[in-house]
């Protein structure tokens, strides 16, 4: 506490007691008597005092323990947040600590900033060198501190994060990495809306009552333990399915060994069999099973509230909406304008393209950026740990579930700070301690688990700590096919020669690193592009079906965790229920570096556990402590470093043993000189810019109640939500959230009045039966606007859709897809054409190449109905061919308005689903996961191109492809079998299969 807030204190004890001393007098009618119990009550007075001043003194004993460290007492760790900050201290920032303080407290404050720092760098200046075998082992260097330059200015800022608006340095004891330097620069507000207006908005979406989620929930309830059993008994004894047909004609005796399993151990499977397709949708998505649904699932329109609240707030936004969920698309989403409004439209349509009204929302199966065979799961949070996967994903993407809801008006800087760094919101309480998680579902066991894992790896092991195990595979990736004679030291990036020297000639003719110090620069930026390869390469591996050997490893179990409670020295706080703005490097770092530990969660908890890791609390953790590391060159640079390390205590230990001998203190200074000497010939030096695009920029943390974001309980308890609303409604946050926890019609409905009264007009998406749909315009005039586009809508829808497959195994898949794909609006045929490659066929396939990842989940195969067939493609034949053949001279196709800008005029005489294999048949090991693949999203209408099929030239089909998934930004869904991709599409389709034929169940 500040010397001025200590002489008020004073003030107050003093005139209290004689104040009251008076009082007591007069009450008693004698100024003896009043005061000797005046005289008790000081006494009473100066022992709360006293305590009051040891409590102030508390924090002085870190001046008393660095005093007595060189005698041999154990110092207090300083590691404390806010205890050294910059000498460029800036209060101008928002902060709720200093927003109050006058301009006489500011600069009293910053003299005593600056001494602090002062201090602080004389005594790491005085501090006792490390000991030479510890720096011969190449865990640290302490010859080195990092220094972070800003652009354009020379004074050194070794600020690493901001709390409540202060800026914080490195943390004090933590030793620094060499050679490495961090640098950013300061953004106004103009120019991060230009850098970030059109960054992503992601939502995790859930509806309970969807029939294919509901089934697969079911499935993993009741038989979850047991499907996970087969596959990994599968998988670790190395077996292949044998060559078997591709479904089953009977039941019982002829059920293969997978299926047979699970009919003895798992009850509802058993009672599937013998139902129709029609029953089995019944059971699954009907009124009967929308009782089932429980409160965390549970649709009461929140989602829609919430994108109302996104359009109503943040009308600067420009950038995707994307939800992802287990495969179903909001039903309150208009089909017509989801699907043309992004490239057709009337004026009034192109002026809302302007405005940043949101003309689409995209709905991902969270399949599509789930893990290869570990997708039969509803964990939310290792469903969060994936969720940058989207694709063509921002630097900064923006996290909400569909409960959170923007409250006031937001802007740029109310989600990134001056530096670009996301703002951080949390409660303002702290996390007490860290500690391994049991095997409940408690959330509190759950932050303490994750804390143990944010202690461990931010304060227990150094910063340049690689497990042995993962720097052997890394090293054996970038080393593969490299030149067996060259010294170790020049081995690590070798076999990425070639494409560093593409990748330099194509910056060279982009005019990059070209400037005063050409061979430097040119070195740089050398460099830069092996370390970004080499990530490249590391992020490839990491994401392939390795994972499935990670997940069974019992080196990555999270059980390894210390035991026992642990505390942090950096404080970590509660997070909050709002949005979270996210630096998307820091999600490829972790699935590289913790790859292990990610994997073994994903295999193994399928529903939410104790021992899962909190992402929000993993964000916040590690955001604030090291931006940096998310760079994609920050973990090849330690391998280098590793790699000079030990070339330099190789070299010092062969000049060493040559020397006379010594004695023992010439001999460790000796050392210690030889070895700084050969180090620094061979260590790297690396930039990190901290702007979200290489690094994370620093972050801001704001608590409660200065991140002003309130949590709202829905119960059944209609009274307590009312008054909940009512603070809600008087207070004004920021953002809130409607955590559900009801399961009454009342609740629901008083939920929904809530939300109807503060976000009341429907965005331009909705379908609305509102007699008002916004901008003043009757319903009856927004009919007659969206007419035309109903009309073009509905005469596509029944265009017919052309599937072209590699095997025959992605047939049924394929056709199930298109009702995510068109949102249930296709109504017309479907002619899917399997390519004649003259290879082996998949089941064969996975056999020969002892494919050992099987999904085990009971899924029913297709049975289809007269608007779907199956035929042939020969291998070779082009998207033109297929679709001339398929469509032949079926209908006359639908021309496009002048509306639809550079489409105009084209007629569409079909859609086209190109789902070839490349490089079909398969094989090797590691192309089978990717041998089908399937759309995993909503479609519109600007994700496909035209091609030309005749015969006059406007005439064209619409193609979708693997080929152009990157391009268009569209997720497919990958696997090797018929049951990997079923697991994502289980259920038949009433548009395309016969509801009356009985179930016929896919064979693993």
């Amino acid at each position: 506490m500040r010397r001025w807030s200590r002489k008020a204190y004073a003030s107050m004890h003093t005139r209290c007691v004689v104040q009251i001393g008076r009082r007591i007098g007069a009450a008693c009618g004698s100024e003896k008597a009043g005061g000797g119990r005046a005289v008790l009550l000081a006494a009473i007075c100066l022992v709360v005092f006293g305590l009051f001043f040891f409590v102030e003194l508390v924090p002085m004993t870190g001046v008393l323990s660095a005093f007595l460290a060189p005698f041999g007492a154990a110092p207090s760790p300083p590691n404390r947040w806010g205890s050294f900050t910059t000498t460029t201290f800036n209060f101008e920032v928002r902060s709720f600590a200093f927003r109050d303080m006058s301009e006489k407290d500011k600069q009293r404050e910053h003299e005593l900033h600056v001494r602090r720092v002062e201090e602080w760098l004389r005594e790491a200046q005085l501090r006792p060198s490390a000991d030479a075998a510890l720096v011969v082992k190449g865990e640290t260097d302490p010859n080195a501190f990092r220094m972070t330059v800003p652009s354009g200015g020379a004074a050194v800022q070794p600020v690493d994060a901001v709390v409540d608006g202060v800026a914080l340095v490195r943390r004090p004891g933590t030793a620094p990495l060499p050679r490495l330097r961090t640098m950013w620069r300061i953004h106004t507000a103009t120019e991060l809306y230009e850098l970030y207006d059109a960054l992503d908005i992601i939502y995790s979406f859930v509806n309970g009552s969807e029939a294919n989620h509901h089934y697969r929930k079911q499935l993993r309830a009741d038989c979850g333990a047991h499907i996970l059993r087969l596959e990994k008994r599968h998988f670790l004894s190395g077996n292949a399915s044998a060559a078997l047909p591709s479904h089953l004609e009977s039941e019982g005796k002829d059920l293969p060994s997978l299926l047979a399993e699970l009919t003895t151990q798992c009850p509802i499977y058993r009672s599937l069999l013998g139902k129709r397709n029609g029953e089995l949708l019944k059971h699954f998505g009907g009124a009967e099973s929308t009782l089932r649904v429980d409160d965390r699932d549970r649709e009461t329109d929140e989602l829609r509230h919430s994108l109302r609240s996104v359009e109503q707030h943040m009308p600067w936004h420009r950038g995707r909406v994307v939800m992802v969920s287990p495969g179903h698309h909001p039903t309150w989403v208009d089909g017509a304008k989801n699907f043309l409004a992004g490239m057709c439209g009337d004026a009034r349509v192109q002026a809302l393209r302007t405005s940043g009204t949101h003309l689409r929302v995209t709905t991902v199966h969270q399949d599509a950026v789930m893990p290869y065979g570990m997708r039969l799961t509803v964990d939310s949070h290792v469903i969060e740990q994936h969720l940058w996967r989207v694709r063509n994903v921002t630097p900064v993407h923006v996290y909400m579930n569909d409960d959170y809801f923007v409250n006031r008006d937001v802007a740029i800087t109310d989600l990134l700070n001056e530096y670009g760094g996301t703002i951080v919101r949390t409660e303002g309480g702290n996390v007490a301690a860290g500690f391994r998680g049991d095997s409940s579902i408690s959330w509190i066991q759950g932050v303490a688990n994750t804390e143990l894992f944010n202690i461990v790896n931010l304060e227990h092991l150094p910063e340049d700590f690689i497990p042995k195990a993962l720097l052997a595979r890394w090293r054996g990736l970038l080393t593969r096919g490299a030149d067996k004679n060259l010294s170790s030291g020049r081995r690590l990036f070798s076999s990425l020669k070639a494409k560093v020297d593409r990748a330099v000639v194509a910056a060279r003719l982009r005019g990059i690193g070209l400037g005063g110090d050409a061979p430097a620069a040119s070195k740089e930026l050398e460099q830069e592009a092996r370390y970004i390869l080499a990530f490249s390469e590391m992020l490839g591996e990491a994401s392939t079906s390795s994972y499935w050997d990670a997940a069974f490893s019992n080196a990555s179990a999270l059980t390894l965790l210390p035991a026992g409670r642990h505390r942090s020295l950096l404080k970590h706080y509660l997070t909050t229920h709002a949005p979270f703005v996210y630096c998307t490097n820091m999600f490829r770092h972790w699935s590289v570096r913790f790859r292990d530990d990610f994997a073994y969660a994903d295999f193994h908890h399928r529903q939410r556990k104790a021992r899962d890791l909190f992402i929000p609390f993993l964000y916040n953790a590690f955001i604030m402590a090291r931006p940096w590391q998310a760079s994609p060159k920050f973990l090849p640079y330690l391998l280098e470093l590793k790699e000079a390390m030990e070339v330099a205590a190789a070299e010092t230990s062969a000049v060493v043993t040559r020397s006379p001998h010594a004695e023992t203190h010439l001999f460790i200074d000796t050392l210690r000189e030889r070895y700084t000497h050969h180090f620094a010939r061979h260590a790297p030096n690396v930039s990190i810019f901290l702007d979200n695009n290489d690094g994370c920029a620093p972050a801001t943390l704001y608590r409660n109640p200065a991140a002003e974001v309130m949590y709202m309980r829905v119960t059944n308890d209609i009274a307590a939500n009312k008054r909940i609303m009512d603070d809600i409604k008087q207070r004004h946050p920021l953002y809130f959230n409607a955590n559900a926890g009801f399961n009454t019609a009342e609740a629901a409905d008083q939920l929904r009045r809530f939300l109807q009264s503060k976000f009341p007009m429907p965005v331009y998406l909705e379908v609305s039966n509102d007699a008002e749909v916004g901008d003043g315009r009757t319903r009856a005039a927004a009919g007659a606007e969206d007419g035309a586009l109903w009309r073009l809508f509905g005469d596509l829808m029944a265009l017919p859709v052309v599937g072209v497959v590699s095997y025959e195994e992605g047939v049924c898949p394929l056709v199930r897809s298109l009702a995510l794909a068109f949102a249930g609006h296709h109504r017309g045929v479907v002619q899917v054409s399997v390519e004649q490659h003259g290879g082996a066929t998949l089941r064969e396939a996975r056999a020969a190449l002892r494919h050992r990842v099987v999904s085990a989940m009971p899924a029913p195969a297709c049975r289809y109905s007269e608007r779907v067939s199956v035929g042939s493609a020969a291998r070779g034949d082009g998207i033109t061919e297929v679709a001339r053949r398929a469509i032949g001279g079926a209908g006359a196709g639908v021309v496009l308005p002048s509306t639809c800008g550079g489409g105009a005029g084209l007629r569409v005489r079909g859609f086209v689903v190109d789902a070839r294999t490349p490089g079909a048949p398969v094989r090797s090991a590691a192309a089978l996961r990717d041998a089908l693949a399937v759309p995993a999203q909503t479609l519109s209408l600007e994700d496909f191109r035209a091609v030309a099929v005749g015969p006059s030239e406007g005439d064209v089909v619409l193609v979708v492809s693997r080929a152009d998934a990157d391009a268009k930004a569209v997720h497919w869904v990958n696997g090797a079998s018929e049951s990997d991709l079923l697991v994502t599409y289980p259920l038949p389709v009433e548009a395309y299969e016969d509801m009356s034929a009985e179930v016929r169940w896919s064979v693993p």
